[in-house]
C-alpha cells in the first residue's frame, strides 16, 4: 500500500469503536470500556503503489 486513508472498526450496533491508519492498532476497548466479546465490523481505504483505489470490508471476532 502506498497510504492508507483510513481503517475503522464498528461495533454489531453500527457505532464506530476505532479509526486510525493501523490495522493492529486496536486494543479492544471504547473510552478506555473493555468492549464486550462478539463480532465486529472492520473497513480499510487506501491507494496501492500503481494509484488504483484500495477499499475492502470484512469482520473479525473479538475473544475475551
Amino acid at each position: 500500500m502506498k497510504q492508507v486513508y483510513y481503517f475503522r472498526i464498528f461495533n454489531r450496533l453500527g457505532q464506530l469503536v476505532y479509526e486510525g491508519l493501523n490495522a493492529g492498532g486496536w486494543d479492544g476497548r471504547l473510552g478506555g470500556i473493555d468492549q464486550p466479546a462478539g463480532t465486529y465490523v472492520w473497513m480499510i481505504s487506501g491507494e496501492d503503489y500503481n494509484g488504483n483505489a484500495y477499499r475492502k470490508k470484512g469482520s473479525l471476532q473479538l475473544i475475551r
